[in-house]
C-alpha cells in the first residue's frame, strides 16, 4: 500500500469515527464543532469525538423548552407552585421553568390512550431494559390523560457514565403527543419510552421532549412525520427516536 492510499485510509478511518463519536451530541439537536468558532446557544462536554476543545454546541432555543411542558419561565427568587427545572429558559442561570403539576396536552394523551385501548397502537407496559418502575409508555400516557406529569425513572445504565436517569416527573411534550397521534395511522406502532427508562445523560426524554418507537412496520414513515412537524427523527437501529427542541 503506497503514502496516499495509507493517507486516505487514515482520513476516512477518522470521518467515521468522528460520526459515530458524535452522537450523544447530535440525538440532542447539537452541532460537533471547535470552541473556537462561534455557537449560538452553549458548549456542552463529552459528548464529541476529537479533542476537548471538540465541544457539542446545543442552540439556544429561548424559552419554548419551557413553555412546551406547560411551564413558565421565570426568576428563582419568585415563588413557583409546582418545582423549577433547568436549562429549559434562555438568560443566566438563575431564570428557570416553573413546573406545576398540571399539564395542559390531556385531551390529546387521552385520544392515545382510547388508540391503544382500541389496540391501534400499543403503549408498552415495560422498559425494554427490564427494570420494573412506574415510568412505563402506558403508565406515561395515562398520567397525561388526568392532566399529571409523567414519572422518569431513575435507574442507571451504560447510556449514561455520570449517574443515573433523574427520577421525577415531567409533562409530555404537547408537539411529542401530537405526533404520536399523528403515527398512529401509520399502524404496527408500538412506543417503547417516553418520559422512562434510561437514556443519554442529556436526553430530551428527561424533558418530556422525545418518544422512541419500535423500528417495525413503516418505519421510515416515523423518522419522515417527525421531520415534517418540526422534530428531528433518528433510526438508532432497535427503535426510531423523534424528539422536539
Amino acid at each position: 500500500m503506497n503514502t496516499k492510499s495509507v493517507a486516505l485510509l487514515a482520513y476516512f478511518s477518522f470521518l467515521c469515527g468522528s460520526v459515530s463519536g458524535d452522537l450523544g451530541c447530535t440525538s440532542i439537536g447539537g452541532t460537533c464543532q471547535y470552541t473556537s468558532t462561534s455557537c449560538s446557544g452553549n458548549y456542552q462536554s463529552n459528548l464529541c469525538n476529537g479533542p476537548s476543545t471538540r465541544k457539542c454546541c446545543v442552540p439556544n432555543t429561548g424559552d419554548v423548552g419551557c413553555t412546551s411542558i406547560s411551564g413558565t419561565c421565570q426568576y428563582t427568587s419568585t415563588s413557583c407552585s409546582g418545582n423549577y427545572q433547568s436549562n429549559l429558559c434562555s438568560g443566566p442561570s438563575t431564570r428557570k421553568c416553573c413546573v406545576t403539576g398540571s399539564c395542559s396536552g390531556s385531551a390529546s394523551a387521552c385520544r392515545i390512550l382510547a388508540l391503544h385501548n382500541s389496540g391501534e397502537i400499543t403503549l408498552q407496559n415495560r422498559h425494554p431494559s427490564g427494570v420494573n418502575d412506574g415510568a412505563f409508555p402506558l403508565l406515561n400516557i395515562q398520567d397525561a390523560c388526568n392532566g399529571q406529569q409523567s414519572e422518569r425513572s431513575s435507574y442507571s445504565c451504560g447510556e449514561c457514565s455520570s449517574g443515573p436517569a433523574p427520577g421525577g416527573s415531567v409533562c409530555i411534550d404537547n408537539r411529542v403527543l401530537s405526533y404520536i397521534e399523528a403515527i398512529a395511522e401509520l399502524h404496527s406502532v408500538t412506543i417503547t419510552s417516553i418520559t422512562g427508562a434510561c437514556h443519554s445523560c442529556t436526553s430530551k426524554h428527561y424533558l418530556g421532549r422525545a418518544v422512541d418507537i419500535r423500528r417495525n412496520g413503516p418505519y421510515s414513515s416515523y423518522v419522515t412525520k417527525c421531520n415534517q412537524l418540526g422534530g428531528r427523527g433518528i433510526d438508532e437501529g432497535t427503535h426510531i427516536h423523534c424528539q422536539f427542541g
